[in-house]
């Protein structure tokens, strides 16, 4: 398997993560959603500008973050690349008039010229920026304009994905999962065929869960919110355990550590992708030595000024 394939593959995990959660305002409170209102202004500005019938391209898109304020805007041709193809069937679920394709930013499969704005949330800095460049040179047309909000080293945003990383790996440390599992098959097993060795299995089980139950305990009532739910959810499932197939009752388990685990994944992305000044001033002497015409690096300040959330980067290729 190529480097490629596995950062799909774990982009696609994050992304399907992403899907299984249960509402929507779960997905909103999740650190790097980025679906805020300061954004919405932002892209609004930068777009409503441009002619509706551009051909705008959205590089590392995920589940549209801006091919969704160009659709409210009126923009008819929309193409969204992202390496992870669960995140372009969200993106298409959401805006199906939209061009899905599966690739890396760094290796876009397009005609030269072929795109008249080419824009990015937090997005191609993943891919490798420096690599997009000449990318973005070759497929942008003339005149056109490449608008780029990426991640800023120790901003507000980079903050918060550390703190949601720790609580990730906090949950992770408890081993709960694992054991809650082997209780519910040594159980299963008991119940279908009891003997001294799965009544002893059991016992183990329910011992060795002790442990992991009281560590995920302590989290939950330091306020970690899917240690919590883990810990409501086993104990009903465990009370009701006779209303539910083993099977369900494991995935549902399964279900919880894959998402926690996808979420780590992409606050370590989000990390480690976040540029320092001198790295988002060196993309934009790239672009300009490509022959772009590049705009002042700018900050994108959210809500706290002295804290600010990305870097704003932005060029024009010259007709």
């Amino acid at each position: 398997m190529t480097r490629e394939q596995n950062v799909g593959d774990e982009w696609s995990a994050y992304w399907k993560g992403r899907a299984d959660l249960v509402t929507s305002r779960e997905n909103e409170q999740r650190p790097g959603i980025e679906t805020n209102s300061s954004l919405e202004g932002f892209w609004r500005s930068k777009l409503d500008a441009a002619d509706r019938g551009s051909n705008l391209l959205e590089l590392a898109c995920g589940a549209g973050a801006v091919i969704q304020h160009a659709t409210a805007l009126g923009f008819k041709h929309l193409t969204g690349l992202d390496v992870s193809a669960e995140a372009l069937l969200l993106m298409q679920k959401k805006f199906p008039d939209a061009k899905a394709v599966c690739a890396s930013a760094s290796e876009a499969p397009f005609e030269r010229n072929e795109f008249d704005v080419i824009v990015s949330q937090f997005g191609f800095e993943y891919a490798g920026a420096e690599a997009c460049l000449p990318v973005i040179a070759n497929i942008l047309a003339p005149g056109g304009r490449f608008i780029a909000i990426t991640h800023y080293a120790d901003g507000n945003i980079t903050e918060e994905c550390q703190k949601a990383l720790a609580a990730c790996e906090a949950f992770e440390d408890t081993r709960f999962i694992p054991a809650a599992m082997r209780l519910f098959q040594a159980q299963h097993a008991a119940e279908l065929d009891p003997n001294p060795m799965t009544s002893k299995s059991l016992t183990e089980a329910a011992n060795a869960l002790a442990v992991h139950r009281d560590a995920l305990a302590g989290l939950a009532a330091r306020g970690h919110q899917l240690a919590g739910h883990a810990l409501a959810g086993a104990q009903q499932l465990f009370e009701r355990r006779n209303h539910y197939a083993l099977s369900d009752i494991l995935g549902w388990l399964e279900k919880l550590e894959r998402e926690n685990k996808a979420h780590a994944f992409r606050m370590k992305g989000m990390i480690a992708a976040a540029l320092t000044e001198p790295q988002a001033e060196a993309l934009l002497h790239g672009l300009s030595d490509l022959g772009f015409v590049p705009e002042p690096l700018k900050k994108f300040e959210n809500s706290d000024p002295d804290i600010p959330s990305a870097w704003i980067l932005a060029a024009e290729r010259p007709r």
